[in-house]
């Protein structure tokens, strides 16, 4: 089993807990699994998480790929850009730490902010985990 409710759920509440995060999304951050019902701005969400085996002969192991995507409706591009680099630092300060579910390496190998409408920007952070089974 890859745990992928695991792995999303320890990532949320790493980002919950973050200070840099709290800064930019709250106190009480709106960090979302999914579709939020009509979410006040700034938020984030995670838009996307796929799963993959990449287990070798001897030993088990998973490659998730999450993307964070921070919603944001005003200061424009300049804002949804302060929000990817808080995530961004996030991932760093985050690396290897606080994973109950298993070893885990990460990095962010894509970052980028897009125009979502007229007046919403995205802004959004894509991050791999290497997850093997606590032994």
């Amino acid at each position: 089993m890859s745990g992928l409710a695991a792995v999303e759920r320890a990532v949320l509440d790493a980002l919950r807990a973050d200070v840099g995060v709290r800064a930019v999304l709250g106190v009480a951050p709106r960090v979302f699994a999914g579709d939020a019902e009509k979410p006040a701005y700034p938020y984030l969400e995670v838009s996307r998480h796929a799963v993959e085996d990449v287990s070798g002969a001897d030993a088990l192991m998973w490659r998730h790929e999450l993307d964070l995507a921070v919603m944001t409706s005003v200061g424009g591009r300049d804002e949804a850009r302060r929000l990817r680099t808080r995530c961004v630092r996030w991932s760093m300060r985050a690396r290897c730490r606080l994973w109950d579910t298993g070893a885990c390496l990460h990095r962010a190998p894509f970052i980028d902010v897009m125009r979502a409408s007229v007046h919403l920007w995205r802004a959004l952070v894509r991050v791999r985990l290497q997850v093997e089974p606590a032994p």
